[in-house]
């Protein structure tokens, strides 16, 4: 909890889809946080995610150790453009939950980490596939439909297949391919 009791106030560098989609509704459910703010390179998509949800909208300033106050901090950019705001925020007196992935090399992980206390920085590895997986890794192993004979994968969604135009389409930063 925030000062005496008060909800923590969460600050949102990022407005795409996995912040509208799951990060802000969980957070505003949540009665120990309080969204108080975002901020995004878009203004206009950041101006319309705080109108859904009922946050104030910042403009992303030029000096990132300008960015209002709060308890904890959302860091929900492309990969590739995070280290900048690594740089920054390390001055910022806040804690700061990095949406994954959180570094493509072991020297670059412990880099960021040495910029913050430990009890400052928490990397988001959302568990959401995780029974999906179990069940076909039990079912291959079972063999309950017989032996396999073909593995497909996909990316994206039904409604949300992207080419190109969005950060995901290039690898340095999307922070994909390690």
């Amino acid at each position: 909890m925030g000062q005496e009791g008060a909800p923590l106030a969460l600050g949102v560098l990022g407005a795409g889809q996995i912040v509208s989609n799951v990060h802000l509704p969980v957070a505003s459910a949540l009665p120990e946080v309080r969204p108080s703010w975002i901020a995004d390179v878009n203004p206009e998509k950041a101006e319309a995610v705080a109108r859904a949800f009922g946050v104030k909208h910042v403009p992303l300033p030029a000096d990132l150790a300008d960015l209002p106050p709060c308890d904890v901090m959302l860091l929900a950019i492309p990969f590739g453009e995070r280290d900048p705001y690594y740089q920054a925020l390390r001055q910022h007196n806040c804690a700061l939950y990095v949406e994954k992935p959180f570094s493509r090399s072991v020297q670059h992980h412990q880099t960021i980490c040495s910029w913050f206390p430990a009890n400052r920085l928490a990397c988001g590895l959302q568990r959401r596939s995780w029974g999906p997986t179990l069940l076909i890794k039990e079912l291959i192993a079972e063999r309950m439909f017989g032996s396999l004979r073909k593995i497909q994968f996909g990316f994206g969604s039904l409604g949300a297949i992207v080419v190109g135009g969005r950060y995901s389409s290039d690898a340095r930063l999307a922070g994909v391919g390690y």
